[in-house]
């Protein structure tokens, strides 16, 4: 969901792409959502997570930007 800036109420925005990931950096630049890294279930573990995605509201569009060079979890942005 995002919150458009109208006052009165939240809309269906296109869903992050890939597995739920929890323990994930964000961060707002050039007009985008930024995510990054974070981890994700896998059997009965978890998987460490490399990519960097970000979220267009203009488009309401995800697009992978990139991988970071080893996967990581539990990171600030």
């Amino acid at each position: 969901l995002v919150w458009r800036g109208d006052g009165t109420s939240w809309s269906a925005a296109a869903p992050l792409p890939g597995p739920a990931r929890l323990g994930f950096a964000a961060g707002w630049c050039a007009g985008r959502l930024v995510v990054a890294g974070g981890y994700a279930a896998a059997g009965a573990g978890v998987v460490n997570l490399d990519e960097i995605l970000a979220y267009d509201p203009a488009a309401d569009r995800w697009s992978l930007l990139g991988r970071l060079p080893v996967a990581v979890r539990g990171v600030s942005g």
